[in-house]
């Protein structure tokens, strides 16, 4: 997955959708962010963690 301020416009699959809300809830550094995100090569969690 690519997660950023900004990222070209792409698809992703509905099932990271979920998984990023779900981490998006367990995460209180990502609290008051906002990001874009598509589908890509990297693993959830590492994505986020370069928000």
């Amino acid at each position: 997955m690519n997660a950023a301020a900004e990222v070209t416009r792409d698809e992703i699959p509905r099932k990271d959708v979920a998984k990023v809300i779900v981490e998006n809830l367990n995460n209180d550094s990502l609290i008051n962010k906002e990001f874009q995100v598509t589908k890509g090569d990297t693993p959830i969690l590492d994505a986020l963690k370069t928000i």
